[in-house]
């Protein structure tokens, strides 16, 4: 890959994400003209769209979301107070499902159908047949009611906390475990490797000198692709195990018919997206770079 085709990849990612960052700015904007709010929460109700698009796009930016109906706290303040939670969960999730999955399919690559290879194959196809939020509801039933372990801790979220990574993890890796199991049997084929082996190297230490950052390219492909998700399942153990983040927040507040909120949510997420995707892609382009040195 060139220098040129490295710039234009990047220009494309970079307009990709603007085009979607201000699709999602209207998305949410519009909110404020199909919810049935009362006629004090549009002071700019009588003059243009455009104009009332401007306002409101500035007030977001300088964190003046309006009052949450909930405990009349700011909602920029309950939000940010709130999303530390749901990036644990979702981010700790990604990172030890990532962790996981990497040595479970490097593990499974290494026989014919090795323990390792069935674990990871019975992980997908069981995760596969298990709706998230039935798997999260009969873990939350099992350890709260069944052994009240998360009573132990009275008041504490972070019990709650733990568990919903561990839950967003063992999905994530049952979905990418797959990808790597493949990426390594490729690199196996490979006649370098074939070249190593028969010198008397262990094939373990060869792919992972060999093989980890190719395999790792596809691995964060496949994570950015799965990221939306992780918020999704995210929000389902927030419900479920009573974790005070921001889809939580959502919920209760859409239940008060607190409909403002939905806005900053929706651009946080969208945010969010962005920010966690650009990640992946350095990362990609920096050990797709390392592999070109190499070459």
């Amino acid at each position: 890959m060139t220098l040129h085709k490295q710039r234009t990849d990047l220009i494309l990612y970079v307009l990709k994400w603007f085009i979607l960052f201000v699709m999602m700015t209207v998305v949410a904007f519009s909110l404020v003209q199909i919810m049935p709010f009362s006629g004090d929460m549009h002071p700019f109700a009588d003059s243009p769209l455009w104009v009332q698009y401007l306002d409101w796009l500035s007030r977001f930016f300088t964190g003046q979301w309006g009052v949450s109906k909930l405990n009349q706290l700011p909602v920029f303040v309950e939000l940010m107070k709130r999303l530390p939670y749901s990036l644990a969960v979702a981010m700790g999730g990604v990172f030890v499902s990532g962790f996981g999955a990497f040595w479970l399919g490097y593990k499974a690559s290494l026989g014919q159908k090795n323990l390792w290879y069935k674990l990871s194959q019975g992980l997908s196809i069981a995760l596969d047949t298990v709706p998230f939020f039935i798997l999260a509801t009969i873990l939350m039933y099992v350890i709260a009611v069944r052994f009240t372990v998360l009573r132990l801790v009275v008041g504490s979220p972070i019990p709650a906390v733990l568990l919903g990574i561990c839950l967003v993890a063992i999905y994530q890796i049952g979905m990418l475990s797959g990808s790597v199991y493949d990426s390594f049997k490729k690199i196996q084929n490979k006649t370098f490797i074939k070249a190593y082996t028969l010198r008397g190297f262990f094939l373990e230490d060869v792919l992972l000198k060999y093989g980890t950052r190719p395999t790792l390219v596809r691995l964060f492909s496949e994570m950015s692709r799965q990221f939306s998700w992780v918020i999704g399942g995210a929000a389902i153990v927030e419900l479920v195990f009573g974790i005070p983040g921001i889809n939580s927040f959502l919920v209760e507040s859409l239940r008060e018919h607190d409909y403002l909120v939905a806005q900053p949510y929706l651009m946080l997420v969208t945010l969010w997206l962005l920010v966690v995707n650009a990640v992946f892609f350095l990362m990609i382009q920096g050990l797709e770079r390392s592999l070109r040195r190499e070459s």
